[in-house]
């Protein structure tokens, strides 16, 4: 497994399938690669699996929230990871039910529903921008999808769809960085026997 990035990295770890922890990664790591059956392609099969279940473990070590972040925004675009999907997004709405109750504005009860969209819209935008590179979700669709009049949008919810971009460039700085001390740990030579 060759990696060059942290959300890269995560992918791969997923879109393996290995669910390594603690002790099989101990297990792995003690392991003589050079021995299975002197292949070097199931060699390279084992040290892309412990590859991954370092990285997977090192994201265990996270709180709920950024792990489920970490699966849904990053991972594999699989039906089995919806329940990262659904956990990160309940997160998400506690959130921002606790920062509308922190605002100086009151929000009529309409509004405020509308407010949790704008930012769920915000992080399905944020994962289509750095999975693709495109935006799927325009201002112009939000406000359709919403039920938004447009010259409601810089009053009432530009600065909650700010704040949803802005949430998940933290959630990113409190993940990848993390995945990226592993990720320079390994060392991924295609001409040796896969050093960590």
């Amino acid at each position: 497994m060759r990696v060059y990035s942290s959300s890269q990295a995560i992918h791969e770890a997923f879109a393996l399938g290995f669910r390594a922890r603690g002790q099989d990664i101990k297990k792995m790591l003690s392991m003589d690669f050079k021995s299975t059956r002197g292949s070097r392609d199931m060699n390279w099969q084992h040290v892309d699996k412990l590859a991954a279940g370092l990285i997977m473990d090192a994201l265990s070590s996270l709180p709920a929230h950024l792990q489920d972040w970490a699966v849904w925004c990053h991972g594999p675009r699989i039906e089995e990871y919806l329940p990262e999907q659904g956990r990160f997004f309940a997160w998400l709405n506690d959130d921002v039910a606790i920062r509308l109750l922190e605002s100086e504005r009151a929000y009529r009860p309409g509004t405020a529903a509308k407010v949790r969209d704008v930012v769920a819209y915000a992080v399905l935008d944020y994962r289509s921008y750095t999975t693709t590179g495109r935006h799927e979700y325009s201002v112009k669709r939000i406000c359709k999808e919403c039920g938004i009049v447009q010259n409601n949008w810089h009053r009432d919810f530009k600065t909650w769809h700010d704040y949803g971009w802005t949430l998940c460039d933290r959630l990113d700085a409190k993940v990848l960085p993390v995945v990226g001390k592993v990720v320079r740990r390994i060392n991924f030579d295609p001409r040796g026997a896969g050093r960590f």
